[in-house]
């Protein structure tokens, strides 16, 4: 082997092994969050209350998002198809049809808390807080959080999803 070749290769192996070792760290946990502790979450995490809806602002993109989310989970396709901004708008049908794929996962699934709204004129991003249960074979289920932000665009001066990518991904994911 030839030094210069025999540079390349080690150059190489340090550059793997740097790498190697900086994807073994953990993330730190949120300050004032003690990792060892389960999340104490209310009772009505679970479910998108009408309460929740009304608290929201009139005519806002947190108000529409409110209204989609819990649509998906009472399962009412009608409305949440409505949601949604016409060129990208599923069918209720196949609206139905990914939401039974994803069941598990959507049933699974529960907003924690819209975090924030970002408005960019007549676009807008909801960041929100999703929680998922994760059950292991022997019965016992742990929570963990989801960050997840959903895009929604004012046409007609109304807000609508702008995507369907959320409930695409939970039924490829099923």
């Amino acid at each position: 082997m030839t030094m210069a070749r025999a540079r390349i290769v080690l150059a190489a192996g340090l550059v793997c092994a740097t790498a190697a070792a900086g994807c073994g760290e953990l993330p730190t946990p949120p300050k004032g969050r003690d990792p060892t502790r389960p999340y104490r979450l209310p009772a009505d995490v679970s479910f998108v209350t009408a309460a929740a809806i009304a608290r929201a602002p009139a005519g806002g993109p947190e108000r529409t998002f409110l209204t989609w989310f819990r649509a998906l989970q009472t399962q009412n396709f009608a409305l949440a198809c409505r949601l949604y901004d016409a060129p990208v708008r599923p069918s209720a049908h196949q609206l139905a049809r990914r939401s039974r794929l994803a069941k598990g996962l959507l049933g699974e699934a529960s907003l924690y808390r819209v975090l924030d709204v970002e408005r960019n004129g007549d676009s807008a991003t909801v960041f929100t807080l999703l929680v998922r249960r994760l059950r292991a074979p022997n019965g016992q289920s742990d929570l963990y959080t989801l960050p997840q932000a959903f895009v929604l665009r004012r046409v007609s001066g109304r807000w609508v999803l702008a995507d369907d990518l959320f409930l695409r991904q939970l039924a490829r994911k099923a």
